[in-house]
């Protein structure tokens, strides 16, 4: 199973993302259009309150949760699917060994295009 290829695996992550319960919680947050107050963030991990801190960049596709990284003039938003963190190792693995084995400087921009 390839995680790196994400439009086919789209339903896939969707799936895991509900499956994490701080992430699950998030997405829950995000279709309400209310940023969760802080009692209820209090307990999350650094990684759930750093998508936190981009509340406003969040939003769900076809129940895929995304984060916007920015707008291309005249073409749109441009968004990145939230990887869930039991997928991140896996995830890394799997789009090093796509692109050829890159070292980490590399494979940092291939990332950020993907996730």
């Amino acid at each position: 199973f390839n995680l790196v290829n994400l439009h086919t695996n789209n339903h896939f992550f969707a799936d895991e993302q509900r499956k994490d319960s701080e992430l699950s919680t998030l997405i829950d947050w995000v279709l309400s259009g209310q940023k969760p107050p802080d009692y209820v963030s209090r307990a999350w991990s650094p990684d759930t309150k750093a998508l936190l801190n981009q509340f406003e960049r969040l939003a769900l596709n076809s129940d895929l949760a995304l984060c916007r990284i920015f707008v291309v003039p005249n073409a749109g938003d441009i968004f990145q699917v939230i990887i869930p963190k039991q997928h991140r190792s896996a995830f890394l693995r799997d789009l090093h060994v796509a692109h050829g084995h890159l070292g980490k400087q590399r494979l940092r921009p291939a990332v950020q295009q993907r996730a």
